[in-house]
């Protein structure tokens, strides 16, 4: 069932290239999707052919 949600349920990540708000409590798990995110950039640049530093922030 769904609850309602507050701003104080949110927690708050930011990697290089993203930042993601999730209400999920486990600030571990946030922090490695960041890090997942942002390892995989330079494999989706290379992929779309962009020049090398086209994704930089």
């Amino acid at each position: 069932m769904a609850h309602a949600t507050h701003a104080d349920d949110f927690v708050k990540a930011r990697g290089q290239h993203i930042e993601i708000t999730s209400d999920v409590a486990s600030e571990s798990e946030i922090n490695q999707w960041v890090s997942s995110f942002d390892s995989a950039v330079d494999q989706w640049r290379a992929f779309w052919g962009l020049p090398e530093h086209a994704l930089d922030s």
